[in-house]
């Protein structure tokens, strides 16, 4: 959390810094309003065995959708802050036992055979980034994009857990896998480690593309981070005694795309009428606009 806040405070002391004003032309002034939307590709559970000999579960990476809504304000020529507000969803921790038996219905991966059973954690909530944005021209229209800066992540969140292929959700933390009816050779046991808002390190990289009507389109690649888990568990095969221990993170990758409205037309617009130019028609003033916001420098 100390790096959150000193990440907000750098970026209350840089927002004093004064924006050049540069040609009108250029397409990161003043403030931007767009919609994003993307893939997240989930990190899979750490396992750590504890005893015996029986492979730790194995767990696959998962995926996840974002939508969301960011408003950006371009403070000096190169810079810039963004905060959003996202909607996010996907599955968080998958685990899939060890069979001892390897004639029984099963998936080899690796050369160990692994239950088709699993648990797995399914979240959705609402995530506010807060990021310090770089953005060099590359080519006309074209301009490299970074960011770096942290998520609070958590807001009302909501989570359930699958349980095997019963195909049902319960919430539960619970759960237990047998080879025959009353029989038990694998549980899981899972719980939240805080419900307080995590604090999640964010950093990416990728493009815009200036529109010729002056409206941007992005493209990010990217990567979040959690230093504290938001799940610990325990899990136990009865039959042989191993056992270990897991954390659950909010790691994933992201590949986001996002359409932002830079309100340069409309700015454009306004210039020509305090120069007092008048248009023959509505299509002349459209061509004219378009003009300036297509010769970027």
């Amino acid at each position: 959390m100390k790096k959150c806040l000193s990440f907000v405070v750098l970026l209350s002391i840089i927002s004093y810094l004064p924006a050049q004003k540069g040609p009108v032309s250029y397409p990161f002034r003043g403030f931007h309003v767009g919609l994003v939307a993307g893939e997240r590709f989930i990190a899979p559970t750490s396992f750590v065995q504890i005893s015996g000999t029986d492979p730790v579960p194995y767990s696959p990476w998962q995926f996840g959708g974002t939508t969301g809504l960011e408003v950006s304000y371009n403070f000096a020529r190169y810079l810039g802050v963004s905060v959003g507000v996202n909607y996010e969803n996907g599955g968080y921790h998958i685990e899939k036992p060890y069979l001892s038996d390897p004639n029984e219905l099963g998936v080899d991966i690796k050369g160990v055979h692994y239950a088709p059973n699993y648990t797995q954690e399914f979240v959705r909530e609402i995530a506010v980034p807060i990021r310090l944005e770089l953005h060099v021209p590359m080519c006309k229209n074209l301009y490299f994009f970074s960011e770096t800066g942290v998520s609070l992540t958590g807001f009302l969140s909501r989570k359930q857990y699958k349980a095997g292929d019963r195909n049902d959700y319960t919430p539960f933390y619970q759960h237990s896998l047998g080879t025959a009816p009353g029989q038990v050779y694998y549980s899981s046991w899972m719980k939240r480690t805080s419900d307080r808002i995590r604090c999640d390190l964010q950093m990416g990289i990728g493009a815009y593309y200036h529109l010729p009507y002056g409206d941007l389109l992005r493209l990010t690649f990217g990567a979040n981070m959690s230093f504290e888990s938001s799940y610990q568990g325990k899990y136990l095969y009865h039959h042989t005694g191993s056992t270990g221990t897991y954390d659950v993170f909010h790691r994933y990758l992201y590949l986001y795309i996002g359409y932002f409205h830079t309100f340069d037309y409309e700015r454009v617009a306004g210039q020509f009428k305090k120069q007092g130019v008048v248009f023959s028609s509505n299509k002349e003033k459209h061509k004219k606009i378009r003009g300036v916001l297509n010769n970027p420098e």
